[in-house]
């Protein structure tokens, strides 16, 4: 993925957030699968930032902007 017009799959996704120690949440076009949550086993929960990436046509993972 370090290059444009590489893809990821969910396991990609799943072994960033445990990489990376951030939870990713995952928008979906798909109304009846709109969200995952990608919790990596070992996380700061008190550092509290979220990765919000969205699925558009089960095909394309996009970065988004996303606050509480």
């Amino acid at each position: 993925m370090a290059q444009d017009g590489e893809w990821a799959d969910h396991v990609i996704i799943q072994v960033c957030a445990e990489v990376i120690g951030r939870p990713i949440l995952v928008i979906n076009s798909d109304p009846q699968n709109e969200l995952h949550f990608l919790k990596p086993e070992v996380f700061d929960e008190t550092d509290g930032r979220t990765i919000a990436l969205g699925h558009l046509n089960n095909e394309h993972y996009v970065a988004l902007k996303y606050s509480v």
